[in-house]
């Protein structure tokens, strides 16, 4: 199987927001280090269920794991499937392809990638697995898409909220009776703002800072009063959604709908 551009496009978004590429060390004696490159995937079972966007992903490569999540701080925490490349084939592949469409991670992975090109099979001592180590905090710091983006594509937005993001439908009392209030939010590290900006570029919505967490929230009605941007919006996400695809039904279920009894509405008045 080989991933088609959308699915790197989708694969893109998501990995910006839960994807991680790191060094790993084993020791093989005293003192000397191998050295290899993980991308890895975590998705806990209460989001991917039956871990079906793991399953999927091993289809094209890497390996998949069942994570036994036990925490004593976090008890409610979920299991998880994990899915891990370390292949320099599958990686010298895989990572100019997400790299390319990444608004987050891209200069940081493209660096990782290259630092690893340079020491792809040698050994390291401790010094240098210390360096290197901090070499993977500093590039992480430069976050930013290899050139610069007007617009983000519909697969990695899907991908992105689907890591960062939430779409929420709820029943709100008002003075006149009940309301339904759809609203699509992602929250992001103030570091990796500019994944908020591109969307509140293209989407407009609200963008603000949480001065107490150090984070930047992106949200967008979904709701009554914008169904001509919230209907296409949904459209789109719902055909690349792979995690939050059930929530989009739902909301794109409440506006057609709506409309449908409103033109019954309509129609039996004329």
């Amino acid at each position: 199987m080989k991933f088609t551009e959308t699915d790197i496009k989708y694969l893109a978004g998501l990995m910006d927001a839960d994807g991680s590429l790191c060094f790993h060390f084993r020791e093989y004696k005293e003192g000397h280090y191998n050295v290899s490159l993980k991308l890895v995937l975590q998705q806990s079972l209460s989001i991917d269920r039956n871990g079906k966007l793991i399953e999927w992903l091993s289809g094209f490569g890497g390996f998949k794991q069942f994570i036994k999540i036990q925490d004593v701080n976090h008890p409610n925490w979920s299991d998880a499937n994990r899915w891990t490349v370390t292949s320099n084939a599958e990686l010298n592949m895989l990572i100019p392809r997400l790299t390319k469409h990444m608004v987050i991670k891209a200069k940081h992975w493209q660096a990782m990638l290259d630092k690893y090109k340079g020491i792809f099979g040698k050994t390291v001592s401790e010094v240098e697995m210390e360096e290197l180590k901090e070499f993977a905090v500093q590039s992480r710091l430069d976050s930013g898409p290899l050139k610069h983006k007007k617009h983000p594509t519909w697969a990695w937005v899907a991908g992105y909220i689907d890591g960062d993001g939430c779409y929420y439908m709820r029943s709100r009392k008002r003075n006149w009776g009940i309301s339904k209030e759809l609203m699509v939010r992602v929250v992001c590290h103030d570091n990796d703002v500019q994944a908020l900006e591109l969307l509140h570029k293209a989407f407009k919505g609200n963008l603000k800072k949480n001065n107490h967490e150090n984070t930047y929230y992106w949200s967008r009605n979904l709701g009554n009063a914008d169904a001509s941007f919230a209907i296409p919006f949904l459209r789109k996400m719902v055909n690349h959604s792979r995690l939050k695809k059930h929530k989009i039904e739902t909301m794109l279920h409440h506006h057609l709908q709506r409309l449908s009894e409103q033109t019954s509405t309509e129609e039996a008045t004329v």
